[in-house]
C-alpha cells in the first residue's frame, strides 16, 4: 500500500482517494483551539496505513498529495513532525539514551468522526458519478468511477475549473483547416489536446452538479464547502506551519490581476463580486496596499469595449453581457467606468503601477527570461493575455529587487502578484525557484487568490466556510457560461437549417439558466456538436428544459398556493369547529344560567334606578348648596349696598345741614338776613328733595358696591359660572334655579 490507496470500510475496492480520508478533511476546519490539533484528524487515514512504520518525510508530503491533492514541500513535512507527534499521529523513539538523536514512526490511532461520516462522502460520490456518467453516455464517453470520484474531489480541493476557461476556443481552428492544407498532428499533441478536452468536459460535469445541489440539496452544497475549507485549510497550515502574528500588512503591496479587478468594480458576475470584494477588504483591513498594472487596465478597458461591441452587433455571452443586456443601470455604471477606469479603481483604493523596464530593473530579469516565461504558461487562446500574466509576474520579479520571506512571513516579500489562474501562480513558483530567485520556502511572484486568501484566514482569523462558499459558486457559474465557440457553432447550423430557430436560439442564450443548459447539454465542448441535427435537437432540449423550468416553477407556485390555500381551509374549518362547539356551549351555559341572569339584570335596573335616585339627591344638594352660598353672596352684597346707601344719605344730609346753618353765623346784619334766607330754602329744598336726590347722584356707586361684593363672595365660595344657573331677583335677595 505505499503507493498511497487504501481499502475501504467495506473492503470492495481500493480508491485512489480514500472517502474516509475526506469525512476527516470536511471536519477539519470543526475543532477549535491550534490550528494542527484542528487539522489532526486528516493524517489519521495516513497513520492507520502506516501504523508502525518509520516517517518518512517525503513520503509523507508525496501521500498527502496523493490521498487529497494537497501539495505539501517535503521540508515542510518534516517540520511537521513534532507538532504531528504531540496531535497523537506520530510517537518519538529516542536512538540514543542523551534522546539527542530521535526518530518517528506512525502511531496507533482510532478513527472517530464528529459531525460528517465516510457514508455521508460515498453517497454525494455515488450521486455525483450516477449525475455524471449519464452526461457523458449522452456522448458516447465513458469514464470509470474512479476517475469521476477523483476529478469531483480534485475540483473540491482546489474549487477551481481552470481548464474549461483556458480551453481554446475551437470553431475558428476548424474553420481554419476546412480552408488549408496541413500536416496531421503528431500522437503526443493530439493526445495532450484529448487530455485537456476531457479536463474541460469535466470541469462543466462537476460546476454543473455542484451548481444543482446549492438550487436543490442545501445539505450536500454544505457538505462540499466544508470539503472544500478544510483542505484550504489543510494546504495552508501544512506549508505555512507556524505564520507570524500580530502582524500588518503596511509594507506589503498586492498586486491584482485584471479579472479579480473587474469583479471588484462589479463587471462580472455578482458571485464573483461579493467573493472579491470580501478578499480586497482583507487584504485592506489589514494594511495591505492594492495596486494594478497598467497593462491590466488596459485589458480591462479592452475586454469592456469587446463586450460592449458584441452586443451591439446582437451576440455576447457571459455575465458581462447578459447584464449590460437587460440592466439598464448596469449599461449605464459600465459606461461611466469605460469614460475613466482610473477613477473608478481609485474609489476602491486600487493605484495603479508601471512594470518596470527601465535597464536597471531588466537586470534583476531580462525580457528573454519574461518571454522564457511566457512559454512555461503554455497555449492562451488570446496571446495578448499570455503576455500580460507574463509581464505582471516578471514585474513583480523586478519591483522585489531580490527580496527575500518566507512563507510564514509573507509580509516580508514586499510585492506578491495576485491571479485567478492557479496555472500562472504554479508556473511562476516553479520559475523562480528554477532561476534560483527563490528557494523551496519563500514568497512566489505570484500567488493565486485562493491561497493567499486561505493565508490570510490563518493569520487574522475569519469563516472560510464563507470565502469557500463564495469562491466555488462564483468558479461555477463562471465555468458554465456558454462558450463562444459552441454557440457560434451551434448557430452556425441552425442558420443553415431555419434562420428563424436561430434567432430562437440567439433568444434564448440571453438567459442565464438556458446558458448553462447549453453548456450541461454539449460538455462545453463545440467538437461535439457534430451536424445540423446535432443543433437542432440541443435547441429542443434547451426549450424542453426551459419549459420544465417555467413549468416547474409555475408547479411550485401553484403547490405553494394550494397548500397554503388547503392549510387555510382547514384552519377555518377548525376555527368554525370551534366556534360551533364554543357557542353550543355558550348556548348551555345561558340556558342554565337565564333566570340567573334576569335576576342579575332586574337587580342591575334596581341598582341603576337606586343609582340614578342618588345621583339626582347628589345633585340637588349639590344645587341646593350651591344656591344656599349664592344667596348668601347676594344677601351680603344687598346689604353692603344698604350700608353703602345710608352713609350716603347722611353724608348728604350733613352736608345740607352745614350749608343751612353756616350764614346764621355771620357777622354782619345783611349777610345774616341773606344767609337765614338761604338756609330756610335749602333746608325746605333739603327736606322736599332729600330721598331722590341721592338716589340720582349716587345709585351707581351703590350699584358698583353691590357688584363688588357679589363677585368677592362668588369667588370666596368658588361659584364662578354657576351663577348663570339661577335668576337672582336683587329687591326681595331671593335666588331661584332657572
Amino acid at each position: 500500500m505505499s503507493d498511497g490507496k487504501m481499502i475501504d470500510q467495506e473492503g470492495n475496492r481500493s480508491l485512489d482517494r480514500p472517502l474516509i480520508a475526506y469525512a476527516f478533511l470536511a471536519q477539519a476546519t470543526q475543532q477549535p483551539g491550534d490550528l494542527m490539533s484542528g487539522l489532526a484528524p486528516i493524517f489519521k487515514p495516513i497513520a492507520k496505513q502506516k501504523k508502525g512504520e518509520n516517517f518518512q518525510p517525503e513520503e509523507f508530503a508525496h501521500m498527502v498529495e496523493d490521498i487529497y491533492g494537497i501539495k505539501l514541500h517535503p521540508w515542510a513535512a518534516e517540520d511537521l513532525a513534532p507538532r504531528l507527534e504531540a496531535c497523537g499521529i506520530l510517537t518519538k523513539i529516542n536512538l540514543l539514551e542523551s534522546g539527542q538523536a530521535a526518530s518517528y514512526v506512525y502511531a496507533e490511532v482510532e478513527q472517530s468522526f464528529d459531525e460528517v461520516s465516510e457514508a455521508a462522502i460515498r453517497a454525494v460520490l455515488r450521486d455525483f458519478t450516477e449525475y455524471a456518467t449519464k452526461m457523458l453516455s449522452d456522448h458516447k464517453i465513458t469514464l470509470s468511477e474512479q476517475e469521476l470520484e477523483k476529478v469531483f474531489l480534485d475540483h473540491l480541493v482546489l474549487t477551481d475549473f481552470n481548464s474549461i476557461r483556458s480551453r481554446p476556443q475551437q470553431l475558428a481552428a476548424e474553420r481554419k483547416s476546412e480552408r488549408t492544407l496541413s500536416l496531421p498532428k503528431s500522437k503526443a499533441v493530439e493526445d495532450q489536446e484529448n487530455e485537456s478536452a476531457q479536463l474541460a468536459r469535466l470541469d462543466v460535469i462537476c460546476a454543473s452538479y455542484i451548481l444543482e445541489a446549492f438550487t436543490k440539496n442545501r445539505d450536500v452544497y454544505e457538505l462540499l464547502v466544508k470539503i472544500a475549507s478544510g483542505a484550504l485549510l489543510a494546504e495552508v497550515v501544512l506549508n505555512v506551519q507556524s505564520p507570524s502574528t500580530g502582524i500588518n500588512l503596511r509594507a506589503l503591496t498586492v498586486i491584482l490581476d485584471a479579472p479579480l479587478v473587474m469583479s471588484i468594480l462589479d463587471l462580472r458576475a455578482p458571485e464573483a463580486t461579493e467573493y472579491a470584494r470580501a478578499f480586497a477588504n482583507q487584504l485592506k483591513s489589514n494594511g495591505a496596499s492594492l495596486k494594478i498594472f497598467n497593462h491590466s487596465i488596459d485589458e480591462i478597458g479592452y475586454n469592456l469595449k469587446s463586450v460592449v461591441e458584441n452586443v451591439s452587433n446582437g451576440g455576447g455571452h457571459g455575465a458581462t453581457a447578459r447584464r449590460l443586456r437587460f440592466e439598464k443601470n448596469f449599461r449605464v455604471y459600465l459606461t461611466s467606468i469605460q469614460q475613466d477606469i482610473r477613477s473608478a479603481l481609485d474609489r476602491f483604493d486600487i493605484k495603479p503601477i508601471e512594470s518596470p523596464s527601465s535597464a536597471i530593473s531588466l537586470q534583476e530579469l531580462s525580457k528573454d527570461e519574461e518571454n522564457e516565461f511566457g512559454s512555461m504558461l503554455g497555449f492562451y487562446q488570446n496571446w495578448q493575455a499570455q503576455a500580460r500574466d507574463a509581464s505582471s509576474v516578471a514585474g513583480t520579479i523586478r519591483l522585489r529587487r531580490k527580496a527575500h520571506a518566507r512563507l510564514s512571513s509573507f509580509q516580508n516579500a514586499l510585492y506578491i502578484f495576485v491571479t485567478e489562474n492557479t496555472r500562472v501562480a504554479d508556473k511562476s513558483a516553479k520559475f523562480a525557484v528554477t532561476k534560483k530567485l527563490i528557494i523551496e520556502n519563500e514568497v512566489p511572484p505570484a500567488l493565486s487568490d485562493r491561497f493567499l486568501a486561505g493565508l490570510l484566514w490563518v493569520v487574522f482569523g475569519g469563516k472560510t466556510d464563507e470565502l469557500t462558499h463564495h469562491r466555488l459558486l462564483a468558479n461555477c457559474v463562471a465555468a458554465l457560461e456558454p462558450r463562444t465557440d459552441v454557440t457560434a457553432k451551434v448557430q452556425q447550423f441552425l442558420s443553415e437549417l431555419d434562420e428563424q430557430k436561430a434567432a430562437h436560439f440567439r433568444a434564448l442564450m440571453t438567459d442565464e439558466r438556458a446558458g448553462q443548459h447549453l453548456m450541461q447539454l454539449t460538455l462545453g465542448d463545440a467538437l461535439l456538436v457534430h451536424t445540423r441535427d446535432d443543433a437542432s435537437d440541443l435547441l429542443i432540449a434547451i426549450e424542453s428544459q426551459m419549459e420544465a423550468k417555467h413549468r416547474a416553477r409555475f408547479e411550485e407556485s401553484a403547490a405553494e398556493i394550494k397548500a397554503a390555500a388547503d392549510a387555510r381551509i382547514v384552519e377555518i374549518e377548525k376555527e368554525k369547529a370551534e366556534e360551533v362547539a364554543e357557542a353550543k356551549s355558550r348556548l348551555a351555559q345561558m340556558e342554565r344560567a337565564g333566570l340567573q341572569a334576569d335576576m342579575e339584570l332586574q337587580s342591575l335596573r334596581d341598582r341603576q334606578t337606586e343609582e340614578q335616585e342618588r345621583r339626582k339627591q347628589v345633585e340637588e344638594s349639590a344645587m341646593n348648596g350651591k344656591r344656599a352660598l349664592l344667596s348668601a353672596a347676594v344677601k351680603a352684597a344687598i346689604r353692603s349696598a344698604g350700608r353703602t346707601r345710608i352713609l350716603i344719605y347722611l353724608a348728604f344730609f350733613a352736608l345740607m345741614i352745614f350749608i343751612a346753618i353756616a350764614p346764621i353765623f355771620a357777622d354782619t346784619n345783611k349777610l345774616k338776613w341773606m344767609a337765614t334766607l338761604v338756609a330756610v330754602i335749602t333746608i325746605i329744598v333739603t327736606a322736599t328733595g332729600f330721598w331722590e336726590l341721592p338716589r340720582i347722584l349716587f345709585e351707581r356707586v351703590v350699584a358698583s358696591r353691590q357688584s363688588a361684593v357679589f363677585n368677592e363672595k362668588i369667588a370666596e365660595y368658588a361659584l364662578q359660572g354657576h351663577e348663570d344657573l339661577f335668576v337672582i331677583d336683587w329687591n326681595s335677595g331671593e335666588v331661584v334655579p332657572k
